[in-house]
């Protein structure tokens, strides 16, 4: 998910746009956050990219560009930050700064941070829900129709589809939950005297939602935990060895991750030979009922 923000060429293109659509984030609030990482937007110094996507998307949102403005908003929380608040006529932020959760949350659900995270979890869920059914159910349809006329069958393949559907709802949820607890509801409270420049940074909220969100793999079944293991190892490695290998040796170009998925191995750190101790270990790790 961090790759995700920051550096999503790390990352195959279909894992990027599949989060984008079921993330549903408005492409000018991760031009924002990429922009803080780089230096370009601060609520400290009240600067941002010129033209300013997030006052773009506060006008579209309708509310005033102001609420979407670094140089307008409170960097730091405190009693401060709530004047501030009431000049601009936001209510219900209170002593925190940074950028809005109106703004950030979209249109789903305005300034609810909890109401955001469930709507957003719902959808995820129906949505996984479409996506597993005839993937689980055209097999036995076109192979084993009999199968449809047991009812433990019958059974265990729908708790098979709820279930992986719940893991995609709380992979979102509690995404969303860990993001909105850090920057609003509970750290950021607690720690106001730290800028938004940390708490909007690479290393903030994103961070803390990007850790969250990777415990709802325990929901799936310990087979299921190994299958997306498996799937998934080649490019997550990628997404670490590469940078790690550019720091070691400046002069080593680049290794594009969509040769590593097409080779379909876990890259050693000398050639491009499967490990298979690592994958064997990762599998083992993962496919452990909890």
């Amino acid at each position: 998910m961090w790759c995700f923000f920051y550096e999503p060429e790390r990352l195959p293109r279909s894992y990027v746009k599949w989060i984008s659509s079921l993330a549903n984030i408005d492409d000018r609030i991760v031009v924002a956050l990429r922009a803080i990482r780089m230096k370009r937007w601060s609520y400290v110094y009240g600067i941002s990219p010129n033209p300013n996507p997030v006052a773009l998307l506060s006008q579209d949102l309708g509310y005033p560009a102001q609420w979407g403005d670094p140089k307008s908003l409170p960097a730091h929380g405190g009693y401060a930050a709530s004047a501030v608040w009431e000049a601009l006529g936001l209510r219900g932020r209170g002593s925190v700064g940074g950028l809005p959760c109106e703004i950030v949350h979209g249109s789903v659900t305005g300034g609810s941070c909890s109401a955001n995270a469930a709507i957003r979890g719902l959808h995820a869920f129906l949505e996984a829900v479409a996506l597993y059914l005839p993937v689980h159910v055209l097999p036995i349809l076109i192979r084993r129709p009999r199968k449809l006329l047991n009812f433990q069958a019958v059974l265990d393949t729908l708790l098979g589809i709820l279930r992986s559907a719940s893991f995609l709802s709380a992979f979102v949820t509690s995404f969303w939950g860990a993001v909105c607890l850090t920057r609003t509801l509970v750290v950021a409270r607690a720690l106001p005297r730290i800028s938004h420049d940390f708490y909007d940074g690479p290393y903030g909220c994103i961070m803390a939602g990007s850790l969250a969100c990777g415990n709802s793999i325990w929901i799936e079944s310990g087979r299921r935990r190994g299958e997306i293991a498996f799937r998934n190892a080649p490019s997550r490695y990628s997404a670490w060895l590469i940078p790690m290998d550019v720091r070691l040796h400046p002069t080593r170009p680049k290794r594009s991750a969509s040769t590593e998925e097409k080779c379909g191995c876990v890259w050693s750190r000398t050639n491009c030979t499967p490990d298979p101790r690592t994958t064997i270990n990762l599998y083992s790790q993962i496919s452990q009922p909890k």
